[in-house]
This record gives C-alpha cells, sequence and structure tokens, in this order.
C-alpha cells in the first residue's frame, strides 16, 4: 500500500486523465476515496460527475462508467459474459467479449490449465451462462453440495464480476465454475478418455 501523500498524488493524476479535466480532486474527495480504499472489496465512491473508485480485494479501478449489476469492462483479466446464456457449438469457438473466446474441441488444448475443462460425454446440450439464484454444484473432491453464491465468497471471486463470471451447465446442473472447479457429474471413470475439451481464452494468450 501507498503512503497517504503518494496515494493522494496517483488518485489525483488518475482522475484527470480519465476525467479529461485539469481540475484536481478536492482535499474532501481525496480523503473520501481514500476512506473507500479502506473499506476494501465491494466498497465505492462516486468522485465528482464523471469517475467511479471501485475495489475488488487488492484491485482499485477507476472506471467514467459504472453500473451496478455488471462489471468493469476495462477488467480483462477475468472473462464476462455478455448475456445472459451462450449456446456452444460442437466442436467450434465463440466469442465471449473483452477479448476472451470459449472453444470446445476434440484434441486436448494448451494453455492456462485453470481455464480448461475435460468433459465426459458431448452428448448434453451444453452452455455458458452466468449465475442464477439458487445454482448449487457438487464440486469434484470437495464435502457435497454447494451454492455458488458461497462458493464465488470463500474463493474470493470480486464480487462485480460474479454477476456475469461463466458457469458451464447443461439443462439440469452446474458443470464447471469457470476458472475453478468442475462439478461431480464430469468425473471420468477409469481409464476413460475425455470426450471434449472446452478452454476459455485471451487471443493474445
Amino acid at each position: 500500500m501507498l503512503p497517504l501523500a503518494l496515494q493522494s498524488h496517483a488518485l489525483r493524476r488518475a482522475a484527470r486523465q480519465l476525467s479529461g479535466s485539469a481540475d484536481d480532486l478536492s482535499f474532501d474527495q481525496v480523503i473520501a476515496a481514500r476512506a473507500t480504499i479502506a473499506r476494501g472489496d465491494g466498497a465505492r465512491y462516486h468522485l465528482g460527475d464523471k469517475l467511479w473508485l471501485v475495489v475488488f480485494y487488492n484491485t482499485i479501478v477507476l472506471s467514467p462508467e459504472y453500473q451496478p449489476e455488471l462489471p468493469f469492462e476495462v477488467a480483462s483479466e477475468y472473462p464476462q459474459l455478455p448475456v445472459d446464456e451462450l449456446t456452444l457449438p460442437v466442436p467450434g469457438r465463440v466469442s465471449l467479449g473483452n477479448g476472451w473466446y470459449a472453444e470446445l474441441s476434440d484434441d486436448p488444448p494448451t494453455g492456462e490449465p485453470r481455464w480448461i475443462v475435460a468433459l465426459n460425454t458431448s452428448a448434453r446440450p451444453l452452455r455458458l451462462r452466468r449465475r442464477r439464484t439458487g445454482d448449487r454444484f457438487r464440486p469434484q473432491g470437495g464435502r457435497g453440495s454447494r451454492s455458488l453464491q458461497d462458493y464465488f465468497v470463500d474463493r474470493k471471486v470480486p464480487r462485480a464480476f460474479r454477476y456475469a463470471w461463466p458457469v458451464l451447465a447443461d439443462t439440469e446442473r452446474v458443470l464447471w465454475v469457470a476458472g475453478y472447479a468442475a462439478d461431480e457429474a464430469l468425473a471420468l471413470p477409469p481409464g476413460q478418455e475425455p470426450a471434449l475439451w472446452l478452454r476459455l481464452f485471451r487471443l493474445d494468450d
């Protein structure tokens, strides 16, 4: 964490660049912004007419736009679904927006392992969708059924990204929380090879 004087300087400089204004933040705005940062994940503060400051765990974001239901588009570190549900082509690739893609393939893909999941069948109608009220799943190697809400909290998924976080599902259940854990329904019996692979990736990865 920066010393207080440097925090103030960094906030004022970032605000000038993003707002396009030559006016500095006021003393009261800087104090309020620092208090917001100290409150931690989920805290937010409206910096005048043009800027929002939002805290995601160890990340601080300044943005000229803020929608309470949706994450900031400036944060491409995490995949986010632009619509409530996307049907996945088998095999094939679909854009998630913000540089992210989902791809189903018959062959084991390369890439970051946390964004890859092996599927034990190609028969299900597979889709990526956003979390829904009441969603639960049984993480492989876990201790039974978990609500996605509790799981996101335990895994420290930044609050602002939970709404549009990609969840793989069929018509009956959640199969994979992207980047974290697959449901027991995807467990492969001994000796069985995956029928399909799903990979999420950024085009520059």
